[in-house]
C-alpha cells in the first residue's frame, strides 16, 4: 500500500482529537508537552484499549474486492444467508450425537482451556448439557473445531464479566448489579419481538440509547444478555440473527478538553474518561457478539447519519473475519426511501423494523423489559427452590 496517494482526513472531534489518516496509515498531531504523564498501569490499560483503532482500517473498497475474490461457493453461501435463502443443516438424532462427541474430543485437545476447567468444575450439568453444545455448534454451522475454540474464549470472558456468583449459569437479569440499572433502562441493546422473512431473529444496537456513564461492563453484561435472549429458540439457533446497528453523532462523548490532548493514541498522554469508556465498551462488545457468543450471525446492516463516523466502521471491519465481512451491508440514515428499498431484498419490511432506522413496528422497550424481569424472577425462584430441596 506504499504506492496509496497521500490523503489527510480529520476525523473525530475537529478540535479536540485529531487523527489524520494517510492513505491506509494513521498518523497524529504531536504530543502537548504541557500534560504530565500517566503511570505504567494507566499507560498498559490505554495502550490495550486503543491498539483496536491504531491499526489501518479496511475501507468498503476493500470489502468490495475481498468479496470478488471470494470463492464461487463461499460467495454464494454469503449471498443466500443475506437474502434468507441458505436451507437448514439437516439435524437427525445420529448427526446431532456425533457433532457432540466430536466437540467433547476438540476440547479435550485443546490446551489452555482453565476457565472451562472451572466452569465443568461448578456446574457440570449446565456445561456437558445437549442445549449448550448446540448452542455453539449450531453458531459455527457445526464446525466443531470452531464450536471448541469459541466455548473456551466464551468462559474466559464470561467469567471475567459476570464474576464467580453468576457465570456458571443462564445469564438472568435478576443478577444484574445496581450500577448496571441504568444501562438495562435505556436498553442500547433489543431482540426485537418480529422475525424476518426467513424466520430469522433481529437483534438492534441503537447508540442514541447508550449509556455513557455506566462503567464498561455494566454495557457489556447488557450486551451478553440480549444476545442469548436473541437465540433461545430452536429456531433462531438453526436460522441465525440479524444484528441492526444504528450509531448517532451523539453516541461519541463529548470529550473534556482538559484531560486528554490532541493526540490520545500518544503513548504518553491522558486520554479523556468518557472516550476511553467508549471506545473500550465499543472494542469489547463488538468483539464478543462477533467472536465469543454463541450467536450465527447471517447479517450485518449498519446505518450511519452521516460520513463522521465512517472511520469507526471501518475500523472495525477489519476485525470481522471474512465470512462475517461478506455479510456486511451499509446504509445513510439521510436516505431511508431508499433504504427501506434495499431492506426489503434481505427480508426486511418497515413493520418489522424499529423507527430508528425509518420502520414502523410499535415496540415498547419498558414493556419488554418487565416481562423479562418477571420471567427472569420466576425461574429463579423455582431453581432455589429446586436445589434447595435438593
Amino acid at each position: 500500500r506504499g504506492k496509496t496517494p497521500i490523503k489527510a482526513t480529520k476525523l473525530l472531534h475537529p478540535h479536540r482529537l485529531t487523527i489524520l489518516t494517510v492513505g491506509c496509515n494513521i498518523m497524529t498531531i504531536p504530543p502537548d508537552p504541557l500534560l504530565p504523564p500517566v503511570n505504567d498501569q494507566e499507560q498498559q490499560e490505554h495502550d490495550k484499549m486503543l491498539y483496536w483503532y491504531q491499526r489501518p482500517a479496511f475501507g468498503y473498497f476493500h470489502l468490495q474486492e475481498e468479496i470478488a475474490a471470494m470463492p464461487l461457493l463461499e460467495r454464494a453461501q454469503a449471498a443466500r444467508e443475506l437474502y434468507g435463502v441458505e436451507p437448514e443443516i439437516e439435524e437427525t438424532p445420529a448427526f446431532l450425537r456425533t457433532k457432540q462427541e466430536e466437540l467433547d474430543s476438540e476440547i479435550d485437545l485443546l490446551g489452555e482451556k482453565e476457565a472451562y476447567e472451572l466452569a465443568l468444575f461448578m456446574n457440570p450439568s449446565y456445561v456437558t448439557s445437549t442445549g449448550f453444545k448446540l448452542l455453539f455448534l449450531r453458531c459455527e454451522r457445526f464446525n466443531v473445531k470452531a464450536a471448541a475454540l469459541r466455548i473456551v474464549k466464551y468462559w474466559d470472558r464470561k467469567i471475567e464479566i459476570f464474576g464467580m456468583d453468576a457465570a456458571f449459569k443462564d445469564i438472568s437479569l435478576v443478577d444484574f448489579r445496581a450500577e448496571d440499572q441504568l444501562a438495562l433502562n435505556l436498553g442500547a441493546f433489543r431482540v426485537l419481538p418480529a422475525r424476518d422473512h426467513a424466520n430469522r431473529s433481529i437483534l438492534f444496537c441503537c447508540r442514541q440509547y447508550w449509556d455513557h456513564t455506566a462503567p464498561a461492563q455494566s454495557m457489556e453484561r447488557l450486551g451478553w444478555y440480549m444476545a442469548h435472549a436473541a437465540v433461545e429458540e430452536t429456531w433462531a439457533q438453526k436460522n441465525g440473527v440479524v444484528f441492526l446497528g444504528a450509531p448517532t453523532d451523539s453516541s461519541l462523548p463529548k470529550p473534556d478538553r482538559s484531560k486528554f490532548t490532541t493526540s490520545p493514541l500518544q503513548p504518553s498522554q491522558k486520554v479523556d474518561p468518557g472516550l476511553k469508556s467508549f471506545l473500550l465498551q465499543d472494542k469489547n462488545i463488538f468483539n464478543d457478539i462477533t467472536n465469543i457468543l454463541p450467536i450465527k450471525i447471517v447479517a450485518i446492516h449498519h446505518f450511519l447519519p452521516n460520513t463522521r463516523l465512517q472511520f469507526l466502521f471501518e475500523h472495525k471491519l477489519q476485525y470481522l473475519n471474512p465470512t462475517l465481512r461478506a455479510r456486511y451491508r451499509q446504509y445513510d440514515l439521510r436516505t431511508p426511501a431508499e433504504n427501506l428499498k434495499k431492506l426489503r431484498l434481505f427480508g426486511l419490511s418497515p413493520e418489522i423494523l424499529p423507527v430508528e432506522i425509518g420502520g414502523c413496528m410499535p415496540f415498547s422497550y419498558g414493556d419488554w423489559i418487565r416481562e423479562r424481569l418477571r420471567e427472569d424472577a420466576f425461574v429463579g425462584d423455582v431453581m432455589s427452590d429446586y436445589y434447595y430441596r435438593s
